[in-house]
């Protein structure tokens, strides 16, 4: 498991501009039992829950 800075401090380290970052509180697959689908056919954490992000997706360019 790799955090969020750590991910994007290798990228700028590497030389990568980032140029868009997106969280997300659904993931494409139950990761825990408690996880409810949403009507796109995601799952998120019960509406009881934190909302957190699960999932991020990243665009760098060089």
């Amino acid at each position: 498991m790799h955090g969020l800075d750590e991910v994007i401090n290798a990228l700028v380290t590497a030389g990568l501009h980032i140029t868009r970052l997106r969280e997300s509180d659904e993931l494409p697959w139950p990761r825990w039992p408690e996880m409810t689908r949403t009507p796109g056919g995601w799952w998120r954490l019960t509406d009881s829950a934190p909302r957190i992000s699960l999932l991020f997706a990243l665009l760098a360019r060089k």
